[in-house]
C-alpha cells in the first residue's frame, strides 16, 4: 500500500472503482467503512478489489459489507500463491532489493495465514529497499527476523510441536549445559523447526 495514501484517499478510490464498473453496488456510508479500513489495513489495493470481483460470484446487488470476505478470500489467495512462487525463485535471486521484495511476500502471506493483523514486519521489509547501504540492509534485516519470529511463535498452531521436538534433542544435553546455553539452543531449534514448517527463508539480502 502507497505509505502516502491515507484512508480517506484509499476509500474513495476503491469506491469510484467499484461505482464505475457496478450499477448494482451501494455505498452504506458510516456502515462500510470497517470494511474499508480492513482492506487498507490488509494492504488490498483498489485494482485488487475489481479483480476479485470479477473473478467471484457477487451478489445481483451488493454492499462493501456483501462482499468483504469475497475480497479477503480473493486476496489471501493471491498472497499464497506469490509466495509459494517468491519461495521458489528466492535462493536463485541475485538482486537485493528483489529479494526483500520476495521476502516481504512470504513474511506477509505466513503472518495472514496465523491471522496476525498487524502486517507492518512485511511492510518494514520493503521499506529497507529505500536503503542505500546493504549493510545497514542486514542489520535491520537481523532485528525484523528476531521480530518476525517472536510473532509467529506468539501465534504459530505449531510451535508446540516444535518446542517438544526441541527438548527431545536436547534431553541427553539436560544435566551438562548451563541454563543460558540450553535455552539458547533450544530456541535456534524452534526457530529451525518453524522455519521448515513454514518455509521461510534467510532473512538477507545477499
Amino acid at each position: 500500500m502507497d505509505e502516502i495514501k491515507s484512508l480517506k484517499e484509499y476509500a474513495q478510490e476503491v469506491l469510484d472503482c467499484i461505482r464505475d464498473r457496478y450499477e448494482n453496488f451501494s455505498y452504506r456510508g458510516q456502515d462500510d467503512i470497517a470494511v474499508i479500513r480492513e482492506w487498507y489495513s490488509l494492504g488490498i489495493e483498489p485494482h485488487y478489489v475489481l479483480m476479485a470481483l470479477s473473478e467471484e460470484n457477487v451478489p445481483d446487488h451488493f454492499t462493501f459489507r456483501d462482499i468483504r470476505d469475497i475480497v479477503k478470500r480473493w486476496f489471501f489467495r493471491e498472497c499464497r500463491k506469490e509466495a509459494d512462487e517468491a519461495r521458489r525463485s528466492f535462493s536463485k535471486e541475485t538482486l537485493p532489493y528483489n529479494k526483500l521484495e520476495k521476502l516481504s511476500k512470504i513474511v506477509k502471506s505466513i503472518l495472514i495465514e496465523l491471522q496476525v493483523k498487524d502486517l507492518s514486519i512485511a511492510e518494514k521489509i520493503l521499506s529497507l529497499r529505500n536503503y542505500p547501504n546493504l549493510l545497514e540492509v542486514e542489520r535491520a534485516l537481523k532485528e525484523i527476523e528476531d521480530r518476525f519470529y517472536e510473532v509467529v511463535e506468539l501465534n504459530s498452531p505449531k510451535v508446540k510441536e516444535c518446542r517438544e521436538e526441541a527438548r527431545r534433542r536436547l534431553e541427553p544435553y539436560t544435566f551438562y549445559w548451563n541454563r543460558k546455553i540450553y535455552r539458547l539452543t533450544e530456541r535456534a531449534l524452534i526457530r529451525e523447526c518453524l522455519k521448515r514448517e513454514y518455509g521461510i527463508p534467510e532473512f538477507s539480502a545477499v
